[in-house]
């Protein structure tokens, strides 16, 4: 059985880092203009709303804070896309901490059945992240890097990353969903991407296996017997079927282990795609706080909630934890985080 020590060691520190963590995702929609003007004459004053209009609509948000107040614009743009991200890298964090503790705990108990449909989700799962990770980055390099003045680049960033981010949130794959819902991308697609940005075949392999072991098929089959042992005259082949991984022990106390082929796939899919998750959620939060930090958003709106961090003064530290202000990223048209390799 594998160790997993350092995998058990990042997914506690993952846990802790996010069990507190929040946010109150908002979505700015669009309001006719007529609506829009009755609203502002019978709005209370305490929720603090802001409008920008252009032609017949007008978009709007509440709890506007009172730097947000001097700039509209960037106040119902910045502070909902914010939020969208951050409740965005919260799904995939808490998702992959689930799935990950699950594939422990399914190891450890031996229920390789389980160990096989976990490991199976987490390559879906990281083939999810990784793909959205890079059309996020893509997005966001568009607007940050753009020389537009606060209005033109609050307009790019809710057709860059407005859309990319509404595509992600609601895209699904059941048959009764509304016509004007997006479609989710086939799971196989985030596996031929997996193969093709590591430069090989594993994780098809690998998730082949693991599919056929998930459902009642041949791979099914192969988690609750050993792999066969043929005798020297080649008469004869044997299997031990038990519930769970049988070994030998000999006489002088050593322990041999019998071979399963779906434990070993799920094992290492498990340790591989694991420790890759927790590689690429840390990038993907560089990505959510060099937005949020570049944009102010947390000094535009009155709400609270979880990377609401702010711009620090030059010679302080980050808040995001990347060293110095002075030396950071956050800054309009500068650089962005530039993406792990997919190995390991």
């Amino acid at each position: 059985m594998a160790d997993f020590t350092d995998l058990r060691r990042q997914v506690r520190s993952l846990d802790g880092f996010t069990k507190a963590a929040y946010v109150e995702e908002v979505q700015v929609l669009r309001m006719e203009a007529e609506r829009a003007r009755r609203w502002r004459r019978v709005a209370d004053p305490r929720e603090s709303w802001v409008y920008i209009s252009g032609g017949d609509a007008t978009w709007a948000v509440d709890r506007a804070s009172r730097v947000g107040h001097h700039d509209p614009v960037a106040a119902v743009t910045f502070p909902p896309l914010h939020s969208q991200l951050v409740g965005w890298w919260l799904f995939h964090a808490w998702r992959s901490i689930d799935l990950v503790s699950a594939g422990l705990s399914a190891h450890e108990h031996g229920t390789t059945s389980i160990a096989a449909i976990t490991s199976r989700a987490l390559i879906e799962e990281l083939g999810c992240l990784v793909t959205e990770v890079r059309q996020i980055k893509a997005a966001w390099e568009v607007v940050k890097r753009a020389d537009l003045n606060p209005v033109r680049r609050g307009e790019l960033a809710k057709n860059q990353l407005g859309s990319v981010l509404a595509r992600f949130l609601f895209a699904t794959r059941m048959s009764s969903k509304p016509a004007n819902a997006p479609d989710a991308t086939n799971v196989l697609t985030y596996i031929k991407k997996l193969d093709k940005l590591s430069k090989s075949s594993k994780f098809s392999e690998w998730y082949d296996w693991l599919s056929d072991a998930s459902h009642p098929a041949y791979g099914a089959r192969l988690v609750y017997v050993t792999n066969p042992m043929r005798h020297a005259t080649g008469a004869v082949m044997l299997r031990f079927h038990s519930r769970s991984p049988l070994h030998l022990e000999k006489s002088s106390g050593e322990r041999v282990d019998f071979t399963y082929d779906i434990e070993e796939k799920a094992e290492t899919a498990l340790e591989s795609c694991g420790t890759l998750l927790i590689k690429y959620l840390k990038t993907a939060l560089s990505l959510v706080d060099d937005f949020g930090l570049t944009t102010s958003a947390a000094t535009l709106t009155s709400r609270t909630y979880w990377r609401n961090l702010l711009p620090a003064a030059s010679g302080d530290e980050c808040a995001c934890g990347c060293g110095p202000w002075a030396q950071s990223i956050h800054v309009w048209e500068g650089g962005v985080q530039d993406l792990p390799p997919l190995n390991g």
